[in-house]
């Protein structure tokens, strides 16, 4: 008897948090969230076919959660008697749970809701990007075009300010949340149109922070008021390390593991190493140039914008390649369908007895 009640207490405690689970619906943007119907057969989860088989909750929605799909991607609960299924990663875990609730989400997903997911989710990112942008703007415009020299001091440094404000912004919500900072012009979020004008102001953005270089030598040469076309700013070295560094070292720790030596205590260290050294080549003779051209400040003022220019520029070309492929896999989804459809025409048509018209197609 003793056992039993003891199974039963660990099968009541066991299904207890499961079954307590509060999550609130928590997308990035405004936007509600399109939850699939869903009905549960013997062995799982299914979506419900017809018309009506997609509800948007808006954002805030509370629920209890009956439990997850069989997959471990959606969490399913019920609302006016009908049940729903929404992806874990739009989720985050409800204050209304009791003390004893475990939270289960991944500490990627509980990210999104913490105050860095936040700051990337709305709005915040996105205005302090184009502020810095058209602060950068407007001075350039008043300095070169206008040629107020007053401002030069104030436009090299605050040039090089606000493109590592962009570029710290961009660094650091790609190393967190990787493409889904671009969730204001993902594929799926606005329609087609909607998405293909963020995204061209994307690429406007991205234009407009690889033209920033150019611009700011212009205003660094009138400051020098030099003509001597032997100082230049030194980019060549820093920028071949960033781009070699990580397939040599991706290539030395492949010729390692090859060799069996994956799990020698020095393999770490060989591949940090190799990472360190073929990056501080560039920037070390990048650096020396620059301080030998233009002076210990101005030297290095121009190196450090020259490092967060070039990892800013890569990491939004590879988000706006990985945003143009998966714009472009949904454009063949949709064609694909239309084409497919196109083949589909009616054989011939027939009255049955009972007065039915019936339509026979062929594939």
């Amino acid at each position: 008897m003793k056992k039993l009640l003891m199974v039963f207490a660990l099968l009541l405690t066991g299904f207890m948090p499961s079954l307590a689970q509060k999550f609130i619906i928590d997308p990035w943007g405004n936007k509600g969230v399109e939850c699939k119907n869903v009905i549960q057969t013997d062995t799982a989860w299914v979506v419900k076919r017809g018309a009506d088989n997609v509800r948007e909750f808006p954002k805030g929605f509370e629920f209890n959660s009956l439990g997850m799909d069989a997959d471990s991607m959606y969490y399913i609960f019920e609302c006016e008697g009908s049940y729903y299924a929404v992806k874990e990663k739009l989720l985050k875990f409800s204050s209304n749970n009791s003390p004893g609730v475990v939270n289960p989400l991944s500490e990627n997903i509980q990210a999104r809701s913490s105050r860095l997911g936040e700051f990337y989710g709305t709005d915040k990112a996105l205005n302090l990007i184009f502020v810095s942008f058209a602060v950068a703007v407007a001075l350039s415009f008043l300095y070169l075009p206008l040629r107020m020299r007053f401002l030069r001091p104030l436009f090299l440094v605050v040039i090089p300010v606000a493109m590592l404000v962009i570029s710290i912004t961009e660094i650091v919500g790609y190393m967190m949340f990787e493409e889904e900072i671009l969730w204001w012009c993902q594929p799926g979020q606005y329609s087609a149109w909607g998405t293909i004008g963020r995204i061209a102001l994307l690429v406007v953005v991205i234009l407009c922070q690889l033209f920033s270089l150019k611009l700011y030598k212009r205003g660094l040469y009138k400051y020098l008021k030099s003509d001597e076309p032997r100082k230049k700013i030194s980019v060549a070295p820093l920028a071949i390390s960033m781009v070699v560094c990580i397939p040599l070292t991706i290539i030395v720790a492949v010729a390692l593991a090859s060799m069996n030596l994956q799990s020698e205590p020095y393999f770490d260290y060989v591949a940090v190493g190799t990472l360190l050294v073929s990056l501080g080549i560039g920037v070390v003779i990048s650096f020396m140039r620059n301080i030998s051209r233009f002076g210990l400040f101005l030297g290095i003022l121009i190196s450090l914008f020259l490092v967060v220019y070039l990892i800013s520029c890569i990491v939004s070309i590879l988000a706006l390649i990985g945003l143009a492929i998966e714009l472009l896999i949904h454009v063949i989804a949709v064609v694909g369908a239309f084409f497919c459809l196109s083949f589909v025409f009616p054989k011939y048509t027939y009255r049955r007895s009972d007065g039915t018209e019936v339509e026979v197609y062929e594939y």
